[in-house]
C-alpha cells in the first residue's frame, strides 16, 4: 500500500482509505455484521480501480472482452512502465537507506582507538583514548580490555611482523652485496697478482742469460725492485731466505717469485716475519737500537744532495711512533708492528724504499 499511496502522490492524487481502515471502521462501529463490512469495503475498491485507470488525469479506455489475446499480441501499455519505474525508484531508495544503517551501525560497534572518544566515558562509549599528565594521549584501559582492542592489537602486531620481515630482507640483500663486492674485490687482487706474477716469469727468462735455471746476487740488482737496495741489505735478504734451489746464493724461478712477492706486497704476514728476520741482525727478537743504525748506516746518500738525510734519533723516534711500540728502550717486537697494520710502510722506511730516510721524502 505505500507503493500505491507513492503513485498516487506522482500524479497529484490523493489515496482513498484502505480496505485496513474499513475494517477499524467497522469494528468501531459496533452495529455491523460480515456482510455490511464487505458491501462497505466494495466501493473502496472500485475507487482504487477507477485510481489505476487514471493517469495525468484521463481515463483509460475499457479493455476489449479478449484482453488476453490482445495482451499477448501488443506492447505493455505506457503505465506499467511507470510503474516499473517506480518500483525501481522505491527499490534504490530502500537499498541506500539499509546501506547507511549498516555503516552506522558498524561505526557505533567498531569505535577508532584514536577517536571517538573522551577521557571522561562521553560519545565514546568506554572512553577509547586518555590525556596523560605530560600531554601525550594514549589508550584507555577500557579500550584496552575491549575486544576491539586486541583486534587492533592483533593488526599492529602482523604489520610490525612484515616490517621486520622486509627489514631482514633489506639486511639479506645488503649482506649479499658486500659479498658479492669482497669476492669481485679478491678477484682483482688475484688478477693483479697473477700478472705480476706473469711479468716476473718474463723478466727471470730474461736475467737467466746462461739458460741455468738459476741467478745470482748480481742478476738481481739488475731487476727494479731490487735496485735501489744496498749491496748489505742484499747480502742480509740472502742470508734470510729459505732457497727451494737447494744452493744457497742460487736463486731458481721459485725463489725469485717468492722474493719479489715480499718485496712488493710488505705488509702480508709471511712478508712481515721475512723482513723483521732480515732486519733482526742480532737475532735476539727484537728491533733494537743496533739492528735499526746498521740499516741507517746502509744506506746509500751518494747521488742525494748533502745534508738531505735525517738524523738517526729522528728515524727511531718516527719509527717507534709508526708502531706504538709498548717498550720502546728495549725494542720494537713483530707483534708491535703487526698490530700496528703499518709493515708495509715501517720496512720501507728502513729499507730506504724510495728515499724514505730522506728529510724531504719522509716529510712528503
Amino acid at each position: 500500500m505505500r507503493e500505491l499511496a507513492l503513485l498516487a502522490n506522482l500524479h497529484g492524487m490523493e489515496p482513498g482509505p484502505s480496505t485496513s481502515e474499513v475494517h477499524e471502521g467497522g469494528a468501531e462501529g459496533g452495529g455491523m455484521d460480515g456482510g455490511e463490512s464487505v458491501a462497505t469495503a466494495e466501493p473502496a475498491t472500485q475507487q482504487q480501480q477507477q485510481q489505476q485507470r487514471v493517469v495525468g488525469g484521463a481515463p483509460l479506455a475499457e479493455a476489449p472482452a479478449d484482453a488476453s489475446a490482445a495482451a499477448d499480441s501488443q506492447a505493455p501499455p505506457p503505465e506499467a512502465a511507470e510503474m516499473c519505474e517506480v518500483d525501481a525508484l522505491v527499490e534504490e531508495i530502500r537499498t541506500e537507506v539499509e546501506r547507511e544503517a549498516m555503516e552506522s551501525d558498524e561505526q557505533d560497534a567498531h569505535p577508532s582507538p584514536s577517536g571517538g572518544g573522551s577521557s571522561d566515558g562521553g560519545d565514546g562509549g568506554f572512553g577509547a583514548v586518555v590525556m596523560a599528565p605530560n600531554g601525550l594521549v594514549h589508550p584507555s584501559d577500557e579500550w584496552l580490555e575491549s575486544e576491539h582492542a586486541d583486534a587492533f592489537l592483533a593488526m599492529a602486531a602482523r604489520r610490525e611482523a612484515a616490517l621486520q620481515q622486509e627489514l631482514i630482507r633489506e639486511r639479506e640483500g645488503r649482506a649479499g652485496v658486500q659479498r658479492d663486492f669482497e669476492l669481485l674485490e679478491g678477484a682483482l687482487s688475484e688478477c693483479d697478482s697473477q700478472k705480476r706474477a706473469y711479468a716476473a716469469r718474463y723478466h727471470f727468462m730474461l736475467l737467466d742469460e746462461e739458460r741455468t735455471g738459476t741467478i745470482g746476487r748480481e742478476e738481481l740488482l739488475r731487476y727494479e725492485t731490487f735496485a735501489g737496495l744496498s749491496d748489505w741489505v742484499l747480502e742480509r735478504v740472502l742470508q734470510s731466505w729459505n732457497y727451494q734451489s737447494g744452493a744457497y746464493g742460487r736463486v731458481c724461478i721459485d725463489d725469485f717469485l717468492g722474493l719479489v712477492r715480499h718485496a712488493e706486497y710488505k705488509g702480508t704476514s709471511e712478508a712481515e716475519a721475512f723482513w723483521f728476520r732480515v732486519a733482526d741482525v742480532d737475532c735476539d727478537g727484537v728491533l733494537g737500537r743496533c739492528d735499526l743504525r746498521q740499516f741507517y748506516d746502509a744506506v746509500d746518500i751518494t747521488d742525494a744532495p748533502s745534508g738531505t738525510l735525517m738524523p738517526f734519533e729522528d728515524v727511531m723516534c718516527m719509527m717507534s711512533d709508526m708502531v706504538k711500540a709498548r717498550r720502546p728502550e728495549r725494542g720494537i717486537s713483530l707483534k708491535d708492528i703487526r698490530q700496528s697494520k703499518l709493515g708495509s710502510t715501517f720496512f720501507s722506511m728502513l729499507l730506504n724504499c724510495n728515499g724514505a730516510m730522506l728529510s724531504g721524502q719522509s716529510a712528503s
